[in-house]
């Protein structure tokens, strides 16, 4: 048994306090109040490494394995493998991302995707999808996903900004009676601008933005 089985093994025999055996939601939590002693900041950073999915370890412990060493010939064994199950990689990522019923069904299915979507190497892999390096040996930057991730950027934005605007209507909804000119007069712009800080960042961040530039 490798390392990966006995991993998964171990894990899938834990139980978390709400009794559930989905592997990808497997968290290893210490509660608060066991501790009759006030916590101090290394018992705080040993809780905060605790309640760490341990998808996130098991990927530091690999990576820590795989310094210095070679990358190539294994990214061409799972390629190789890839291939051999009829799969290309858009095809496997799409699959491990949802896939069919048996793929979203399957504990380690999720366990997998979910240390992909929590994991640091992320927001990296993204980067490098929207910005590609440079091929040495072609000269030109590879065109990557650039576009289609402007695209998703902007959906995702649009849908934030909307959701914030209709929370923030309810701070712009006046009765008749707060129309009054003292009312008007006297209204608190600046703790407008904290709600507005504070419940829609990202509503405020747009406003800041085209108030001013950045020289300004």
């Amino acid at each position: 048994m490798d390392e990966d089985d006995a991993l998964w093994h171990q894990l899938e025999a834990l139980k978390d306090k709400e009794d559930c055996n989905c592997a990808g939601c497997l968290f290893v939590n210490t509660p608060d109040d066991e501790s009759p002693m006030p916590k101090s900041e290394s018992d705080d950073e040993q809780e905060d490494k605790e309640d760490e999915p341990p998808q996130l370890e098991h990927t530091q412990r690999k990576k820590a394995v795989l310094e210095g060493k070679e990358l190539l010939p294994k990214v061409l064994k799972v390629l190789d493998t890839i291939h051999a199950e009829g799969l290309s990689l858009s095809l496997f990522l799409n699959a491990l991302s949802w896939g069919d019923d048996q793929c979203t069904a399957s504990d380690r299915v999720h366990y997998a995707r979910t240390g992909l979507l929590l994991s640091e190497e992320l927001p990296g892999i993204l980067l490098c999808w929207y910005k590609p390096a440079c091929n040495k040996n072609k000269g030109r930057r590879p065109a990557g996903a650039c576009c289609m991730l402007k695209m998703f950027a902007v959906d995702c934005l649009d849908g934030i900004l909307e959701r914030q605007m209709e929370h923030l209507a309810l701070h712009f909804t006046l009765l008749p009676s707060e129309l009054s000119e003292i009312h008007l007069t006297e209204f608190n712009f600046k703790a407008l601008i904290e709600t507005i800080k504070g419940e829609a960042l990202l509503v405020w961040s747009v406003m800041a933005r085209f108030s001013h530039s950045n020289k300004q």
